[in-house]
């Protein structure tokens, strides 16, 4: 277990050499509190489930497929809390009134014998919730769980001074940093990706110091404008959009 200073995050990391067969290596998180839904992240959205199958038929096909994380709920939506489980890829995951589950590694003998034999280091997290997932802010950590942010050093400027950038401003909720990184051979301009995690719009405001070059692609090619950036440099993102520009900064040097 690993707990990183001013993080929420309570990290449980396990390494196994695996070899077996016909076994599945689960982990099971019991509740403190009873849950009476849990929910989970899915390809494009959020799937949320009561806490007990109604059906035979959901009973058998009760885990699902996250993404990056699952959370249960207790009984009051405002103040009832629950537990939240942070995932470092996707994994099968189902929920329960008195607990949350996991499978790491399966041990199966078809189609492919060896898929999961080997050495694993497997990382999750532990994030209790006050209210619940979406006003704790789950989305987020579960997206700096699996993409750390890293810092490089800054490059000096010419004749040995520093080139100081304007600090960008705070993101709106449900908005996260994906890569922030310098524009080759041209000083002061970056490649900024941001993503949408919520149903509704965002709009990004830069504040001072800060310009828009253009619309850009995963690799740094220009597109076609939208409408998105004309005569403004703010920032729009549409529902679950990954969005990417190309932005200038007034350098001071010191």
């Amino acid at each position: 277990m690993r707990l990183r200073a001013a993080s929420p995050v309570l990290e449980l990391i396990l390494s196994v050499a695996w070899r077996q067969r016909h076994e599945l290596l689960r982990l099971e998180c019991p509740l403190a509190q009873p849950s009476v839904r849990w929910v989970s992240d899915v390809a494009a959205g959020v799937l949320e489930r009561p806490s007990s199958p109604r059906s035979a038929r959901e009973r058998s096909r009760w885990e699902v497929t996250a993404t990056s994380w699952l959370a249960s709920q207790n009984a009051s939506a405002s103040g009832g809390g629950g537990l939240a489980l942070l995932l470092d890829g996707p994994q099968g995951v189902s929920g329960q009134t008195d607990r949350l589950g996991v499978s790491l590694l399966r041990g199966p003998t078809w189609p492919d014998p060896g898929a999961d034999a080997g050495v694993h280091r497997l990382r999750l997290g532990l994030m209790p919730l006050s209210t619940g997932w979406h006003h704790d802010g789950v989305v987020e950590a579960a997206q700096e769980f699996r993409n750390p942010i890293w810092c490089a050093p800054a490059r000096p400027g010419m004749n040995g001074q520093t080139l100081t950038m304007p600090a960008l401003p705070a993101l709106p909720d449900g908005v996260v940093l994906v890569a922030l990184r310098p524009w080759p051979d041209h000083a002061g301009h970056c490649l900024l990706s941001l993503q949408n995690l919520t149903p509704e719009r965002r709009r990004i405001r830069l504040g001072a110091g800060w310009s828009v070059v253009g619309r850009v692609d995963g690799l740094g090619a220009a597109m076609p404008e939208d409408g998105s950036t004309a005569q403004t440099d703010d920032l729009m993102l549409t529902p679950w959009q990954l969005g990417h520009w190309r932005i200038a900064a007034s350098l001071q040097s010191s």
